[in-house]
């Protein structure tokens, strides 16, 4: 399996592959394809840079006192 690296990425973040496919401007299904084998140091880059911005677009959605989808 190749691109372990981003692949763990994206499951510990629990970032789905359509959401990077969208961020780059690429169908799901082309990312599933380029995630199938060793990626240019180009498309490395993109995907993490979008993984990082998909990872903070949500840390600015979570609000203070809600935790998992339950008010504390």
């Amino acid at each position: 399996m190749e691109n372990i690296d981003i692949r763990l990425m994206l499951s510990d973040k629990g970032i789905s592959n359509k959401y990077v496919a969208k961020k780059i401007g690429i169908s799901p299904e082309y990312f599933s394809k380029l995630m199938s084998k060793p990626l240019s140091a180009y498309n490395r880059q993109r995907i993490i840079d979008a993984v990082t911005k998909i990872d903070k677009e949500l840390e600015s959605l979570q609000k203070p006192g809600i935790e998992g989808g339950v008010i504390s």
